[in-house]
């Protein structure tokens, strides 16, 4: 959803001036103009060459484009009902990254721009869309997660009755959507069909996300992803007992679930004896919620402002937390969230969490409960084990939730919108 290196693929297509065209698509209050698909089709098609990937047929290509495009704008839209904004601190910080990301400088970046004729305020424009898209997902489908105790015990248990086992698989996974409403037989038997069709075609083809774009349609967009390294006790049950006795480059399913069938693909295998050693970071945070009464920007400002009398020495940071935090847990401690594991931590805090020192003070961090300061006490490394095996297993369970509830909120709000396709056939 968020494309980084987007500028290196699209010279000249995002200067392109916005002219008047033809309607191709209506999403609620929004309107999709046939000169925002082609721009979209031109970035992939240099997106697949670049990648040494076979181009795909226009059509293809373009039934791809219009979906992916639809989604985009009906979480935009949604964005926009509850009034969350991308400031342009925010913004300028995320371009920043992007250009040293590319091994450039923001001067030389625009400079890039400035050369290759692509309209730099097109481009943050673009880039603050993005970055919205993805706030909204994330958060939204975050709260429709709730992990119980029992579940992570549950998960532990099943972990250390196989910790005699080291093999890993490298999974992709391809999925077919099935209707968010109650299914007709009729769907669930051309869903089943579909993902037997793509099973034989997988074992003749190395990469399942140019299966997902092909075989995707007006109607239904097939998913595709890469699930990385996973011992066979790490997996959800669902796809666990289909992956025993398999070899690398096996296709395996269709495997039902309640959003749809999968089709697995063992990339690799591989034994892992590695030592379990983690990384516990002492942390202290000031977290300030959002509401009607302090927006995103006015947070974010008042935190810059506490961290900067923090390191002016105005404030110490455990007299701030306990005067402004709004975090009920930890305010009376001064912000004290004591030892944690640094991965359990959301990629966003992670990042910033490595880099900071003994001491330091983080710059505003969102997540989906608000905005936090965050401070850095001290560091160690461990080797414990249960405490490995529970952060270990709330995020397994984190990771296949936040998968199902993304497909499933995604449906959802397909399914809430009012959405017409315009002369999709036609050149």
């Amino acid at each position: 959803m968020f494309f980084f290196s987007l500028f290196l693929y699209a010279k000249g297509v995002l200067a392109l001036p916005q002219i008047i065209d033809k309607v191709v698509v209506i999403v609620d209050n929004s309107i999709i103009l046939e000169t925002e698909v082609n721009t979209m089709i031109s970035v992939l098609k240099h997106s697949l060459k670049k990648a040494n990937q076979q181009l795909l047929s226009d059509k293809i290509l373009r039934n791809h484009t219009i979906n992916q495009i639809i989604i985009d704008n009906i979480i935009l839209q949604f964005a926009h009902r509850i009034d969350v904004h991308i400031n342009e601190k925010e913004l300028d910080r995320s371009i920043s990254y992007i250009a040293n990301q590319n091994h450039m400088s923001l001067d030389q970046m625009c400079y890039f721009f400035s050369y290759d004729g692509i309209d730099y305020d097109i481009y943050r424009e673009k880039i603050r869309k993005e970055i919205l898209i993805t706030k909204i997902h994330n958060s939204e489908v975050r709260r429709r997660i709730t992990i119980f105790p029992q579940e992570i015990e549950l998960l532990m248990q099943k972990i250390s009755t196989k910790t005699n086992s080291n093999t890993e698989y490298n999974l992709s996974y391809i999925l077919i959507p099935l209707p968010n409403k109650k299914q007709t037989q009729n769907q669930l038997d051309k869903a089943k069909a579909l993902a037997i069709s793509l099973i034989k075609k997988g074992r003749k083809v190395a990469d399942l996300n140019q299966l997902a774009i092909t075989y995707s349609t007006d109607d239904q967009v097939i998913k595709s992803n890469h699930m990385g390294w996973w011992k066979l006790e790490e997996l959800s049950p669902l796809f666990a007992v289909y992956l025993k006795g398999a070899h690398k480059n096996s296709i395996i399913g269709p495997i039902r679930s309640n959003v749809g069938f999968y089709v697995l693909k063992v990339n690799d295998i591989r034994n892992n004896n590695k030592k379990m050693v983690m990384t516990e970071v002492y942390v202290r945070h000031i977290l300030l919620r959002t509401s009607s009464i302090l927006n995103d920007q006015q947070a974010h400002a008042k935190l810059e402002d506490i961290a900067s009398q923090i390191r002016n020495g105005h404030i110490n940071f455990f007299t701030a937390a306990k005067k402004l935090s709004e975090d009920p847990s930890s305010a009376n401690q001064g912000g004290d969230l004591g030892w944690i594991s640094i991965d359990f931590f959301d990629p966003e805090f992670y990042d910033i969490l490595i880099s900071l020192k003994k001491g330091e003070v983080s710059i505003p961090i969102h997540s989906s409960f608000g905005w936090h300061l965050i401070q850095i006490i001290d560091t160690r490394k461990v080797d414990r084990i249960e405490t490995i095996k529970k952060d270990h297993a709330y995020r397994l369970l984190f990771n296949y939730k936040f998968s199902e509830e993304a497909k499933a909120w995604i449906q959802e709000q397909r399914a809430s919108a009012y959405i017409k396709i315009l002369n999709n056939n036609e050149k």
